[in-house]
């Protein structure tokens, strides 16, 4: 059973894009004009019919499966960074381009995401293709290994400014571009939403000619409290490359509850109630906030859950489901 605490003040949602350069930025190359053969599909391709009852009966069962109206594009290159790196996304839709404008959104995978032997957060991305036409892209973020904070947030950044840059040729809403977080990568989501309108994290991957704001967050098993939550693990100082006690502003920089403002998107939270990775106390605490700072949120709480397999996996689509109901409240057709 769920415990549903919505928020019932009104919020502006997230700005629109701003105007875009007329011409395309030479880093990264965005997706072909039209369709192309995908260089590698590891998925198994479904009845969609078969794929929805996996999905509710039996999430782990449907990995490495996605719906046969959905098409997968396998790593596309959204920009070449500094010291080789390649950003890519593995795009999901359902239609290439629809009549109407419809929202894009960014799955923004947690620690595990590179070790998952296909994409990560297939099934979420195909579940919201398939249901509700969006355009989805699995994002395959900078790890600490690649480079330390903020170069992930700059990742995303990114990728919301790709996104942009692709609209007309997808039919993407500029103004609704949504971030999916989980876990280890909710705190980019987060920061995300927190930095809209500035300029301290855009990084340099190109398409600066469009907005890099984030219209609408959803996080599942939040990290809200960085400091106290994880400034004195070695998960703290991995992320940073330094420990709190040697870099204590920057890690408040990191930690979402410290950066929460006036004028965010609207946000909806998930989370289980023992949870011992990320504590529901942390999530509360950053729900608090947003009401006192009045930016329309929601916290849904799962009884008897707890982190990653015996959290968010459980429940999978109910907790999708949740997701559908909140974009449609703030972005109706």
């Amino acid at each position: 059973m769920s415990i549903l605490i919505t928020s019932v003040i009104l919020g502006l949602i997230g700005s629109a894009a701003g105007s875009p350069d007329p011409s395309k930025p030479a880093v990264g190359a965005g997706l072909p004009s039209a369709p192309a053969a995908t260089p590698k599909d590891p998925f198994i391709h479904v009845p969609d019919e078969v794929f929805l009852s996996m999905l509710r009966n039996d999430p782990q069962a449907v990995m490495g499966k996605i719906p046969q109206s959905v098409t997968y594009r396998y790593h596309e290159t959204i920009a070449r960074l500094d010291q080789g790196f390649t950003l890519y996304g593995d795009t999901f839709y359902r239609e290439r381009k629809p009549a109407k404008r419809r929202p894009a959104l960014v799955f923004v995978h947690d620690a595990a995401g590179f070790r998952q032997p296909v994409s990560a957060g297939e099934r979420q991305c195909a579940y919201l293709a398939l249901t509700e036409n969006l355009f989805c892209v699995s994002l395959y973020y900078r790890q600490p290994t690649d480079a330390y904070f903020p170069a992930a947030l700059q990742d995303l950044k990114c990728c919301l400014r790709w996104l942009r840059s692709i609209a007309d040729d997808y039919a993407i809403a500029p103004d609704r571009l949504i971030a999916l977080g989980s876990s280890a990568g909710t705190q980019y989501t987060w920061l995300a939403a927190a930095t809209n309108g500035s300029k301290e994290c855009e990084g340099s991957g190109g398409y600066d000619g469009y907005s890099s704001d984030l219209n609408l967050a959803l996080l599942n098993a939040a990290m809200c409290d960085f400091v106290t939550d994880f400034g004195r693990q070695g998960f703290g100082s991995k992320i940073m490359g330094g420990t709190l006690e040697e870099m204590p502003e920057r890690y408040r920089e990191a930690s979402p509850l410290h950066r929460l403002r006036a004028g965010m998107p609207p946000v909806l939270m998930i989370h289980g109630d023992q949870d011992t990775s990320c504590p529901l106390r942390s999530a509360r605490a950053a729900y608090q906030r947003l009401q006192e700072l009045k930016v329309p949120s929601e916290l849904v709480v799962r009884e008897g859950r707890g982190h990653g397999t015996g959290g968010f996996n459980t429940d999978l689509c109910e907790n999708l489901d949740t997701m559908r109901r909140f974009i449609r409240r703030y972005f109706p057709e």
